[in-house]
């Protein structure tokens, strides 16, 4: 091997070796990058996790309250609906008593004598769904 050879050998030698420095450098730069992109990539997934929870509860929340209010609005409409059938049943007692107890009922409930039996169960139905209305909305 002559001179030029050796120095071309001697080039090629330090050109690989750079090589081999820039290759391990890149690999462990690509690494790094990986690595950067998988801690942002898993806290990216747990915000949206976190968030998609956080709303769920939210609107589980607001469902839950409104499922509430229903069911009161629903127990109220029963409550009336029960009332309004007591009422209407007790008219019917009302109305086929004989005339002389309807005349003691009427002095019992302190009514005028020429009250009607549904003038009668209105009184007592406008007194009792006051009192009953204050105690369902107090």
């Amino acid at each position: 091997m002559n001179g030029l050879e050796k120095v071309v050998e001697c080039i090629r030698a330090d050109a690989t070796i750079q090589c081999q420095e820039i290759d391990s450098a890149s690999v462990a730069e690509c690494a790094a990058i990986a690595e950067e992109y998988s801690k942002r990539e898993q806290a990216e997934y747990w915000k949206v996790i976190n968030d998609g929870t956080k709303e769920a509860e939210a609107r589980l929340k607001q469902l839950d309250e409104l499922a509430s209010s229903e069911a009161k609005k629903q127990l109220i409409t029963m409550r009336r609906e029960m009332l309004v059938e007591a009422f209407s049943l007790a008219a019917d007692k009302i109305r086929r008593l004989p005339p002389d107890e309807f005349a003691d009922l009427l002095t019992k409930a302190g009514a005028p004598p020429d009250t009607t039996a549904d003038e009668l169960v209105a009184h007592y139905m406008e007194r009792l769904s006051r009192a009953v209305l204050s105690i369902l909305f107090d």
